[in-house]
């Protein structure tokens, strides 16, 4: 199952839905591992108004509300993990991962791994009543319908309106990796005041949980890590001409 073929279905589901804002799946060349859709009008988004949080919360909601008969056709986002050691996990492999390219003569880039690992043993393995605590916490938030690389930066602005792009990993998530990823993301920062409203938002109008807001503080730094280890492993991938 690949990428292609998860954004063309995805964007199918989406079409029938009749959710207007992505583009249109209008034909998947599988022999090229091409997919050919509608053009969308837009411009890049350059900074996180508190109109554009809103209408990303929105679009969450929309999709969930109309897509949610269709859940038997949608698997798994990228990524995908139901407790805190699938997150643990994940995150661990990453850092695996930057490990495979430490070279003796790179000591500033062997010296950041070896911190970022340091950090992750600090943070993922504290007490058992913390990890318990973090357990509950993501079995409680329960999942959502996600585009999964969900963020400002596969956005554009037409007008008043938010168009939304890129679902190669898409699929149902954990709502607690949903909303640290959307907040993480590097290249548009995010206030916390605005995490917070997005937050609340998609609690009060489709997750409806006690303390989702302090359940994901909880997991930030954790996710955190992840977005390092995700930053250089493209820096890697740009070194060897990847």
């Amino acid at each position: 199952w690949s990428r292609l073929d998860t954004e063309f279905n995805f964007l199918k589901l989406m079409s029938e839905a009749e959710i207007r804002n992505v583009p249109k799946a209008i034909k998947k060349m599988a022999d090229f591992n091409v997919g050919i859709y509608s053009y969308i009008e837009g411009e890049p988004i350059l900074e996180a108004t508190d109109f554009n949080v809103a209408a990303s919360a929105a679009f969450i909601i929309e999709i969930n509300n109309k897509m949610k008969r269709f859940s038997r056709k949608i698997g798994s986002a990228s990524d995908y993990y139901s407790d805190y050691a699938g997150l643990v996990a994940s995150v661990e492999r990453r850092i695996i991962s930057l490990k495979k390219y430490i070279h003796p003569d790179n000591q500033a880039y062997s010296q950041t791994v070896k911190e970022i690992d340091l950090i992750f043993q600090k943070t993922a393995k504290q007490d058992i009543s913390f990890c318990k605590e973090c357990q509950n916490d993501i079995l409680k938030a329960g999942e959502v319908i996600s585009p999964s690389d969900f963020g400002f930066h596969n956005m554009l602005q037409s007008g008043g309106n938010l168009k939304f792009l890129d679902f190669e990993y898409a699929g149902t998530d954990n709502v607690l990796k949903l909303l640290c990823d959307f907040y993480c993301q590097p290249r548009i920062h995010i206030s916390g005041e605005q995490f917070k409203a997005f937050v609340n938002t998609l609690n009060e109008n489709l997750v409806h949980v006690d303390e989702l807001y302090n359940s994901a503080m909880k997991l930030l730094p954790l996710f955190r890590l992840k977005w390092v280890c995700i930053i250089l492993n493209q820096i890697n991938k740009s070194e060897q001409g990847i």
